[in-house]
């Protein structure tokens, strides 16, 4: 029974300590957004056009013809956050043009 016990603790610690992890990367994650550039932009059928690249998702296709906010990273231009205007999150989108 001991065994089982001491098993038990070590599996509970594990959890712990990865469920302590992952709020500590949802709160990096969250701060790094708020450093994010932040525009309102246009949805088109192809998707938002933005560092003359064109950025599109399936999740998209009831904003075309809206406006919608993005988050972008000035140095990593390959991929934007997309929130409603109300601040609600739709995607994470990446270009959808070939590099290069």
């Amino acid at each position: 029974m001991k065994l089982i016990e001491l098993l038990l603790s070590v599996m509970t610690d594990k959890v712990t300590a990865l469920e302590s992890q992952e709020d500590s990367n949802e709160g990096n994650l969250f701060c790094s957004k708020l450093m994010m550039k932040k525009e309102r932009v246009n949805v088109y059928t192809k998707g938002i056009k933005k560092f003359g690249h064109w950025f599109n998702s399936s999740k998209l296709l009831e904003y075309i013809g809206r406006q919608v906010d993005i988050r972008y990273q000035e140095d990593y231009i390959n991929k934007l956050y997309v929130y409603s205007t109300q601040g609600l999150f739709i995607s994470e989108i990446k270009r959808t043009e070939p590099y290069g």
